[in-house]
Parts: C-alpha cells; structure tokens; sequence
C-alpha cells in the first residue's frame, strides 16, 4: 500500500530554503582565516551590513562603532556568514541567537548594538536591544518582548516597542 509522503512543515522547508540561499555565504566564510574568537575576520563586509563606515585604522570611539535599525536581512546574513556568534550576549541581555528568533517572528523589528574593531582581541558584533514601530505592533509581538527583555536596563512598551541592556 502506498502512502502519501506527508508534507513537511513550513518552517522546516523555510529554513532549508534559508540553508540552501547561504551556502555560498558560508562556504566563502570558510575559506577566510578565521578570528580566535572563530569569527568571520572580514571586517568591510561586516561593516557593510551593518552600514557602517568606520576607519578603525584611526583608533576613535574606544574601538567600537554603533549600530541602529538593524532587519532581518542584514542580521541574518551577519549570522549566515559567521559575523555573529549565536550565543553572544551584552551583560544580561538574551543571546544575539534570541534577537535573530524574535526577528524572524516579527519581521518588521529592529535590533541595535555595537561592533568591535578587528584591532581588538574582542573583534564581535554584539546585539543590546530591540525596537519596532507601534504600527506594527500586535499583542502577540508586544508579549513576546515582554519575555524577551524582562530583565532590561531600558524598556518601553505601551507605544512602540524598545528595550537597551547596558
């Protein structure tokens, strides 16, 4: 007797979709000499997708460069080619693995951090935070963040949805 195959789950056919799109990403990132911290050492790529221009040659800002208004493309694509170490976390804030969840979620929230220079022993990319529009808010997005940054320096959640960790 033969049996349909079931189908398989959306979101397990999202995420090979989302595998087979980074291959390239990541078999280019394997060739890259990589950071002690195991880190994709390209610095101008990463700064591109983070869209920052920073000449870490002159030593300014303590080494460190702030992003904003970071999507799910561009921080997706940090992961995907090794910018991001999954399980960073800034003090008490939740993974920057965390981050990338809630983001694929919602797709219409942001995240915010810093990046290190690659002068540094802790060349990384860090995420401190959240942010996404009232617009877009839906219950459910603003009792997720809630979970999420329960443990925040800074949070507002009766308009638009933000959170900081120092």
């Amino acid at each position: 007797m033969n049996r349909p195959i079931p189908s398989l789950p959306r979101c397990l056919l999202l995420s090979v979709l989302f595998l087979a799109c980074s291959l390239s990403s990541l078999v280019a990132w394997a060739q890259e000499p990589a950071t002690e911290s195991g880190l994709n050492p390209d610095h101008q790529r990463r700064d591109q997708l983070l869209g920052l221009t920073v000449d870490w040659a002159e030593g300014s800002g303590g080494g460190v460069a702030w992003f904003e208004s970071l999507g799910l493309d561009a921080l997706e694509a940090l992961f995907a080619e090794g910018f991001v170490d999954p399980l960073d976390r800034q003090n008490a804030a939740p993974t920057a693995g965390e981050f990338l969840e809630y983001l694929r979620r919602f797709p219409a929230a942001t995240v915010h951090g810093y990046a290190v220079s690659p002068e540094r022993e802790d060349y990384r990319v860090s995420v401190e935070g959240l942010f996404m529009a009232r617009q877009h808010v839906t219950f459910r997005a603003r009792l997720r963040a809630r979970a999420l940054c329960r443990r925040t320096d800074a949070r507002e959640f009766r308009g638009d949805l933000y959170c900081w960790y120092d």
